[in-house]
């Protein structure tokens, strides 16, 4: 189950040829985006960033 305020991280690594940069992608759950028939999983709305810097990750 997922609550409001809940992070989630994640971590790219994006190479060609010799450079690498590494993309975080955050995302913060926002609350429930409404109601959805009993056998679906309820869905969620998300606020997203992303960041990227040098070098692998």
């Amino acid at each position: 189950m997922e609550h409001e305020g809940q992070v989630t991280v994640e971590r790219y690594t994006i190479s060609a040829d010799d450079v690498a940069v590494c993309m975080t992608v955050t995302a913060t759950t926002a609350g429930e985006a409404g109601q959805s028939p009993p056998y679906l999983p309820p869905t969620y709305s998300y606020a997203l960033a992303a960041t990227v810097s040098d070098g692998s990750c």
